[in-house]
């Protein structure tokens, strides 16, 4: 588990200690927990260590940030930010990129799509993959792939053989019908 961060330049941090700066008021260092909830004033720099976690959870350094150097102590040892897509912790940031990567149709209302970003449980994956092969089977229109597409073909196929029949149909009761009308007027006279 993470205990401490060490940042010597990170955005709006430098040279932060967090040996020296996060103390309770027994004088004890206070370290991260399992689960951690940043809250604080306006520009006190939660935004920014969410995006040191946030690194952690997606292997890269967002790329505003020039020249990071960060340390995150814990117990399996120190992450640098040359170490973000090595280390084996599983860390999940809920901030305002985790928004803008996922849950973007929130605020821009033309992608109106949900990326996945979990899926919890083994039966769930399962589901999942399930989905995805039944949606890659279907296709689309668009695409010209798959049963989406198959379908649409053959509905211009039938919309194509029920012209021709119509059209044919149409010609053969022209036929009879000035057939009869020349043998009735035959008969007539």
């Amino acid at each position: 588990m993470f205990s401490q961060v060490e940042i010597d330049s990170f955005g709006s941090f430098t040279g932060h200690s967090w040996r020296k700066s996060l103390k309770d008021a027994g004088n004890t260092v206070q370290n991260f927990k399992r689960l951690n909830i940043l809250y604080g004033r306006n520009y006190s720099g939660k935004t920014t260590l969410s995006r040191i976690f946030r690194a952690l959870e997606t292997g890269r350094i967002p790329q505003s940030y020039m020249d990071p150097k960060v340390t995150i102590r814990s117990d399996k040892g120190d992450v640098t930010q040359a170490g973000l897509a090595g280390h084996s912790y599983d860390v999940w940031v809920y901030n305002r990129d985790f928004l803008s990567d996922n849950l973007s149709f929130l605020v821009n209302q033309t992608e109106g799509e949900i990326k996945t970003f979990a899926i919890v449980g083994e039966k769930n994956k399962e589901i999942e993959d399930a989905i995805i092969a039944i949606q890659t089977k279907l296709g689309s229109v668009e695409t010209k792939v798959g049963l989406r597409h198959e379908l649409e073909a053959e509905k211009k196929e039938r919309d194509r053989t029920k012209g021709n029949y119509k059209t044919a149909s149409d010609a053969l009761k022209g036929k009879l019908r000035s057939h009869a009308n020349s043998k009735i007027k035959q008969n007539c006279n």
